[in-house]
């Protein structure tokens, strides 16, 4: 059975070279498989026999996705620079990283994360011995999990607040791992929210909040729609301005 082959490659997104990873597989697969991983970057796994057009008109489909996450890992710290204090957002504010590795706060199951009772640091402790790769990959990889973990915990809570302002009241309320909107409201008054809300400062992530909760009564994009944002936030414009500035992700 012939092997995967791997290899690197090069997709051109609004002028700007975007590398990733192509991934052929060596068995009869007919799946395509788009994905980003933190400390890998983008990979993309095709069949042995699609053609390297076929791969960009694939890629060339996949275009606003690709300006998420190229957005996303433009934000995040370089891999490579956890030693050097690296710097990642949290509510919009500046958390410091602090590599620890003693192995003091390390669990029996790999690495663990904590943030300073002041929240200024995010102390990161990892198995002694690990080689570099693979720590820098574990370290991308536990961030993000407590990213969605405090996600989980703050957004709910949020929206919460904002319900019983506004009296809109969903039937569920997920948060998931979206890359290409802010979040989004279903026909069935459910609503998602991607974990990435938890990056930007609590005036915006509110934003995207409201702008769902009033999907409840407006499933639109109309005038009443907007005349019902505002009314709650009346500042809604600029902060939609601002929101669009930092990343091409949509509000749904």
């Amino acid at each position: 059975m012939a092997k995967a082959t791997i290899q690197s490659a090069t997709y051109w997104l609004d002028g700007e070279p975007l590398p990733y990873r192509l991934v052929r597989s060596g068995r009869r697969v007919k799946t395509i498989s788009l994905e980003y991983k933190p400390g890998r970057g983008i990979s993309l796994a095709v069949p042995s026999y699609m053609s390297n057009g076929d791969v960009a008109r694939f890629m060339q489909s996949r275009e606003q996705w690709l300006r998420s996450w190229k957005s996303m890992i433009a934000k995040a710290p370089p891999p490579r620079d956890w030693d050097n204090g690296a710097v990642i957002p949290f509510r919009g504010e500046d958390v410091c990283v602090i590599v620890d590795q003693s192995g003091e706060l390390r669990r029996h199951d790999g690495i663990l994360v904590q943030r300073s009772i002041d929240g200024g640091e995010l102390r990161v402790s990892v198995p002694q011995g690990m080689e570099r790769e693979q720590r820098d990959r574990g370290i991308a990889a536990a961030i993000e999990q407590w990213y969605i973990g405090e996600a989980k915990l703050h957004l709910p809570t949020r929206l919460a607040q904002w319900s019983e302002l506004t009296g809109l009241r969903p039937e569920r309320v997920r948060v998931g791992k979206a890359r290409a909107r802010w979040g989004s409201c279903s026909g069935r008054r459910n609503i998602n929210l991607t974990w990435r809300l938890i990056l930007l400062p609590d005036r915006l992530s509110d934003y995207v909040i409201v702008h769902e909760l009033a999907h409840l009564r407006e499933m639109n994009h109309q005038r009443q729609f907007w005349d019902l944002v505002e009314s709650i936030l009346p500042d809604a414009r600029e902060r939609r301005k601002e929101l669009r500035k930092r990343s091409s992700m949509t509000e749904g």
